[in-house]
């Protein structure tokens, strides 16, 4: 083996030289943080300190936990949609609260009312948390009426408006059985009334569907009628006969009687002295037994200016008798009489210009008066 050469040594101490100043450069580089912090001192050092106090003051605040509110034993919490409200003193306020809220969110006017309410959400009544207030009940009321979407009701109802149309216009007709010169309105008009009906929804207060209106008429229209009299009698200044006036029609199934017995007419129908008498008079004693002329109902039964106590009775088909001059009057309005009944005695006549004490009877058919002598 050959002995190494001058050139070898030399590659061997150079490589040992190259690895030795690797091993001192990675070993300074360690201390190289110790050896800053100590330049820092000398003046490097405030900076780095003032950084981390300003990362330490970013750190949050912890939030401190509130109090319960103090509540009296037994309060609850109302929640809508688990989503709490309100808390109140007791379960039967809070059930008390939300029915008088409900029938405050009803509608009812003059032309609107509510068919059905109900609440439109899940409504829970729990034991209070003490995360809520006591709320008192005249004021948890108004909050939910102030705003109705905290607790929505459903409502359905029935709008009903009313239109009434122009009135017909008066007709007048002749009317041969009344006294020239003298009206009846026989039938009294009215203007036609339509009423249009709408069904809505609300939800909170506010109109979520509603049907299309349908009308419907009320009242049909109606002309005003008026009889004007024509009749006039043959010989106005004598006394009438027992067949004047315009013949009324047939009293089917009545039977009228007179309403006195054993007493003459006195006068009868007809113009007298130049003035329409409208019945026919019989004169009696004051005290004589007044009957009813067939049976009815009484419909009139009182004081009525110089024909004094009246009573008037309903027999039907339009046909209604009038007795005047009455007292001890043994009936009352709405009573039944029949055929022949006492219901009075004859008056007497308190104006001594009236003549004697006399019973006034008329006839009045569909409203008119007629000669009652045809029918007795």
């Amino acid at each position: 083996m050959k002995k190494p050469g001058i050139t070898m040594i030399a590659l061997l101490a150079t490589a040992v030289l190259l690895t030795g100043a690797c091993v001192y450069a990675v070993f300074a580089q360690q201390r190289r943080p110790d050896a800053d912090a100590a330049a820092g001192e000398a003046g490097g050092t405030v900076e780095l300190k003032q950084l981390e106090t300003e990362i330490l003051q970013l750190e949050p605040t912890p939030v401190p936990t509130p109090e319960p509110y103090a509540l009296p034993e037994g309060a609850v919490e109302i929640w809508c949609d688990r989503k709490p409200l309100m808390a109140l003193g007791s379960k039967a306020e809070a059930e008390a609260l939300l029915l008088d809220y409900l029938g405050k969110s009803m509608i009812e006017t003059g032309t609107e009312k509510t068919l059905r309410a109900a609440f439109d959400c899940e409504l829970l009544i729990v034991d209070a948390t003490g995360t809520l207030p006591l709320s008192e009940s005249a004021q948890a009321l108004q909050t939910l009426l102030d705003d109705p979407s905290l607790v929505p009701v459903l409502l359905e109802t029935e709008r009903r408006e009313m239109q009434t149309a122009p009135a017909a216009e008066v007709q007048t007709r002749d009317d041969p059985a009344l006294a020239a010169g003298s009206r009846i309105v026989s039938q009294l008009g009215t203007a036609a009334r339509v009423a249009t009906t709408t069904m809505l929804t609300y939800r909170a207060g506010e109109v979520v569907t509603g049907s299309d209106p349908v009308s419907e008429t009320q009242i049909e229209a109606r002309a005003t009628i008026v009889r004007r009299g024509i009749y006039v009698s043959k010989e106005p200044a004598k006394e009438p006969g027992n067949a004047e006036g315009e013949p009324g029609r047939e009293a089917e199934g009545l039977d009228f009687t007179a309403p006195v017995k054993g007493v003459r007419i006195s006068s009868y129908f007809g113009t007298r002295e130049n003035r329409m008498h409208w019945g026919i008079d019989y004169q009696a004693r004051e005290g004589t037994e007044i009957l009813a002329p067939e049976e009815g109902l009484v419909v009139y039964c009182g004081e009525r200016g110089e024909y004094g106590f009246v009573i008037d009775i309903d027999h039907g088909g339009g046909f209604v008798s009038r007795l005047t001059h009455c007292e001890d009057v043994q009936v009352e309005l709405n009573q039944r009489v029949f055929r022949g009944e006492k219901i009075a005695v004859l008056a007497p006549l308190d104006d001594a210009t009236a003549g004697k004490p006399h019973l006034h009877y008329e006839l009045l058919i569909d409203g008119v008066p007629h000669n009652p002598v045809p029918y007795l």
